[in-house]
């Protein structure tokens, strides 16, 4: 995954938990999320197993067509099996594994309690060439 660059540090404004629970950062995460058919097919690409690996943590794979009834301006449509199926859990789930996968990857690291305040550019103002950020102490820096 890291094609380009030899190391990646994630700046995180919270602290983590060894598992998926909530954080102050991310009020929004305990209602069921679905991660739509795209999504799930890249994310699947990048992490093999995810599909495996949630499911067996407690997310189920929804059938679009045959999971769930939908009324059209004519009436309600016949459910049927298909190849239409996305991922149903909680945000805290699916962040918590893409984490945890992440940071088995050599060269990436988070910086846990870090607010960036601002970007530093380059003197054309073309790239971004830093942060400026503020760390609540003591920093932790999770790495693997």
């Amino acid at each position: 995954m890291l094609n380009h660059l030899d190391q990646v540090t994630l700046l995180e404004r919270d602290r983590f938990h060894a598992g998926p629970s909530p954080r102050p950062g991310v009020p929004q995460a305990q209602p069921v999320h679905v991660l739509l058919m795209r999504g799930h097919q890249i994310l699947e690409t990048f992490f093999p197993g995810l599909t495996t690996d949630l499911t067996a943590e407690g997310a189920l794979l929804l059938d679009w067509t045959a999971d769930w009834q939908f009324l059209s301006p004519w009436d309600w449509r016949p459910k049927h099996v298909s190849n239409l199926k996305s991922l149903i859990c909680s945000r805290l789930l699916l962040e918590w594994y893409l984490r945890d996968r992440l940071l088995q990857m050599p060269g990436v690291n988070v910086q846990e309690a870090t607010t960036v305040n601002g970007l530093t550019v380059s003197s054309d103002v073309t790239r971004i060439t830093g942060v400026n950020r503020t760390t609540s102490a003591p920093a932790k820096l999770t790495t693997r």
